[in-house]
């Protein structure tokens, strides 16, 4: 990171996230990421498969346009996006489940 003046320009990340262009599914996938699931526990919790959350984890790092899913979670903590969309991850996917029944 380049000599910090304290300024939010000084991140590799967009002032505003475009927190409102996720989807749903990408809210829950972001979840995941913060809450460190691999993409297959992800995919277990969701009842889809690893392939449509490695979807959704793109999806989710080109719309925050970021280059990893480490980048993704830091960047949904200092934003405090990560306070409002990561519930306990179980109760987040709870929706999911009693659909999938």
């Amino acid at each position: 990171m380049a000599a910090s003046s304290g300024s939010k320009s000084q991140l590799c990340w967009p002032d505003i996230p475009p927190w409102s262009e996720l989807t749903q599914r990408e809210h829950q996938v972001l979840d995941g990421i913060v809450s460190g699931l691999s993409n297959a526990e992800m995919a277990s919790k969701l009842y889809v498969s690893v392939n449509t959350i490695k979807f959704h984890v793109a999806n989710v790092l080109s719309k925050l346009k970021v280059r990893s899913r480490l980048d993704a979670a830091v960047l949904a903590a200092v934003s405090g996006e990560a306070r409002t969309c990561n519930r306990d991850f179980d109760s987040a996917f709870g929706q999911a489940r009693r659909r999938a029944r």
